[in-house]
């Protein structure tokens, strides 16, 4: 059991299960700490490391423009979407949820920086990298 303090709820466990399947994706082969080869499938990669697809859960007050907002900012940080799919629950706030083509993760936290900072977002719940097997 891992408990304690941490970054936030989310984006800490989100860290840490991360974390867990790269090393059990190296378990069992000869990977050598602190000598990584590029493309090497034996290469540990950390969160905020490397290029991946992300799957994102972010909940928005449900009015008009918000999605093309959101989309914009991905555009203007190069990011591009595989699929996104918005539901409408009668509700003042709804779920987005975005699966981006791969991204380096540095660039993708500023996309959703700038993302939070808008009024009509009240919260960017997951952030899970999607792994391809």
């Amino acid at each position: 059991m891992l408990y304690g303090k941490g970054a936030g709820s989310m984006p800490t466990g989100s860290a840490v299960v991360g974390d867990m399947i790269e090393i059990s994706k190296i378990m069992g082969t000869n990977y050598q700490c602190g000598a990584p080869v590029v493309g090497d499938k034996n290469t540990l990669n950390l969160i905020g490391e490397g290029i991946s697809q992300y799957y994102l859960h972010i909940q928005v007050i449900d009015k008009p423009g918000v999605l093309g907002r959101i989309a914009t900012t991905f555009g203007k940080y190069g990011i591009s979407l595989e699929s996104v799919v918005q539901r409408t629950r009668g509700e003042a706030c709804v779920p987005l949820v975005f699966i981006t083509h791969e991204v380096e993760r540095s660039r993708l936290n500023q996309a959703l920086e700038e993302i939070q900072s808008d009024e009509v977002i009240k919260g960017i719940k997951s952030i899970f990298r999607v792994e391809k097997l």
